[in-house]
Order: C-alpha cells, then sequence, then structure tokens
C-alpha cells in the first residue's frame, strides 16, 4: 500500500545467548498451539481440532521411525501446555516415556534464550508460533512452518520459500511428512539471500527514522 513501508520483524535480529541446551540425543523440535485454531483467517477450510491433533501424532511416529530423532515439544505460553496436552493424550504411553521430552514455559529475556538456544541445537524445527519460524529462519535452521494463520503463510511466500510450509487442514501430515524428509536430507539450511536483502532494507529505514530525530544509528 502507498505511504506503508513494510519492515522485518525485529525477531530476525535476534541471537539467543548461547547455552549447552538439554541432555538429548538428536532432536526435533515441534512447537503447536491450540489458540490459532479458533483465530481468523483468510481461509475458509475448517480445522478441525481431533483431525488436527491426529495429523500430528502421525507426523511424530512417522520422526521416529523412519529418522530414529527424538521429539522436543517447545511451548511458548501457557496455552502451547494445553495442545501438547492434548497431543500427548493421543499417544502411546511408552512412546511418550522413550522419545519426547517437554522444554519448560518460561517468560521473559531468559526464558526466550533458553528455548531459541533449543531450537538452535535441534535437527529440525517445526513450528506454528510465528516467533519460532523468524527466529530459526533468522538463525539459520532447518525449520517448516505449521499453517493456521496468514501470517505464517505470507512470512514464508515473501521470502520466496512457499515449499517450506504446510497448512494444517484435512490430512496435511502426509505433506508434512515429506516436507521433513527433504529438509532432514539437506546438509545445511543455508543463507537466505532474500532475508539478508530485506534486513539490510530494514536496517537502512530504521537508521533514517532515527536520524531524523538526532539519534544514534543502527551498527
Amino acid at each position: 500500500m502507498r505511504g506503508i513501508t513494510e519492515i522485518l520483524d525485529h525477531g530476525f535480529f535476534y541471537q539467543p545467548t548461547e547455552h549447552t541446551g538439554l541432555p538429548l540425543g538428536p532432536y526435533v523440535a515441534l512447537n503447536i498451539t491450540e489458540d490459532q485454531l479458533g483465530m481468523q483467517r483468510a481461509s475458509t477450510e475448517p480445522l478441525d481440532a481431533e483431525q488436527y491433533y491426529s495429523e500430528l501424532r502421525r507426523t511424530l511416529v512417522h520422526i521416529v521411525e523412519r529418522h530414529q530423532l527424538s521429539i522436543l515439544l517447545v511451548p511458548h505460553i501457557y496455552s502451547d501446555l494445553r495442545a501438547i496436552n492434548q497431543l500427548l493424550a493421543r499417544l502411546d504411553d511408552w512412546f511418550v516415556r522413550q522419545h519426547i521430552t517437554i522444554a519448560p514455559c518460561i517468560q521473559g529475556d531468559n526464558g526466550a534464550d533458553y528455548l531459541f538456544n533449543l531450537y538452535r541445537l535441534s535437527s529440525l524445527v517445526i513450528g506454528m508460533r510465528f516467533h519460532t519460524n523468524v527466529c530459526s529462519l533468522a538463525m539459520e535452521l532447518k525449520v517448516i512452518g505449521l499453517v493456521a494463520l496468514d501470517r505464517i503463510n505470507y512470512l514464508y511466500n515473501s521470502l520466496g520459500i512457499t515449499d517450506s510450509c504446510v497448512s494444517v487442514t484435512g490430512a496435511f501430515s502426509q505433506q508434512l511428512n515429506k516436507t521433513i524428509d527433504t529438509k532432514l536430507k539437506q546438509a545445511e539450511a543455508g543463507t537466505l539471500t532474500e532475508l539478508e536483502n530485506r534486513k539490510v532494507q530494514t536496517a537502512t529505514y530504521y537508521q533514517g527514522v532515527l536520524s531524523q530525530f538526532g539519534l544514534t544509528t543502527l551498527k
């Protein structure tokens, strides 16, 4: 739209303070939500909660059986714990004990550093929350966006990586599993040229705004 400048979310410039993470072997970090299922979006296709959790269960079994990786479920806010609980209720108890770990639900700057380091140390990130995707892309991780809301779809479209997001409508586990297989075969995620260009554009915009007020420009 005319008169409006589009800049990157601040999460694209965030890097967590490093720590050693959890005592786990190789794992896939998964962030899921429940609140997003009922939020407004452009698509008219309904999101069925029961099918949503059933499809996620199929994907978790695929990750463990096909790739021999553990699952780390990462909550960002307390409502994510409800989603995790719903998912665990649909899994075999032995499977949960052997293959699943739940990260702590902690807030604030220290909590962000801790949780995003868990993403950084993973073999693959799969996430629904906006900043799960933003920060993982900024850290050049292998990441798959789960699309319940338009903003996730727009994010991946704007960076030219539409094949790295999957809508959580219908029987989505088949497409998600194929995308997981492809991502895990990659040697590394690599730098996104479009993202780097957008970061420069965003920094330049901020520098222009700050200079109008006589403030120190960004470095």
